[in-house]
């Protein structure tokens, strides 16, 4: 009897286990989509760590995509959010030449993609103003 109640036990354990991606995941359409995005962005958080910039944010676009897809515009808007900050980084370690300004007149294209999108988290829309504001003045108005 006992043997029979720890198996249950157990079984309700790697039951809750297997199923926590999909809770955590939210409102993403599966567990798969969910994992695949998981993976872009620690792609993209590494690359970040280690100062590769222009990779990261690469990555983070992809991970933005995946997003689009299956999940609502916040997250989407993290991920173009994350690029963008990244590609500024980039300008900011590289300095006041033109090829750095160069990555941040091609980063403006991507706000483009937000448009139509239903941002409702305020934090997000406040970070990416004030990103499109520091692009804006270094580059002027596009």
């Amino acid at each position: 009897m006992k043997n029979k109640m720890i198996t249950i036990v157990m079984l309700g354990v790697i039951y809750t286990i297997c199923n926590s991606a999909m809770l955590f995941a939210g409102s993403w359409d599966n567990a798969k989509s969910y994992q695949e995005y998981l993976f872009q962005k620690s792609i993209a958080n590494e690359a970040e760590s280690g100062g590769n910039y222009l990779f990261a944010a690469e990555n983070y676009l992809l991970a933005s995509e995946k997003a689009l897809k299956c999940t609502n515009a916040n997250v989407y808007g993290w991920q173009i959010n994350n690029a963008v900050y990244s590609v500024i980084k980039h300008q900011q370690q590289c300095g006041e030449n033109e090829a750095c300004y160069q990555y941040l007149r091609d980063i403006v294209g991507v706000y483009k993609k937000l448009k139509g999108t239903k941002l409702t988290d305020t934090g997000l829309m406040q970070c990416l103003e004030n990103n499109y504001k520091y692009i804006i003045e270094r580059i002027g108005e596009q």
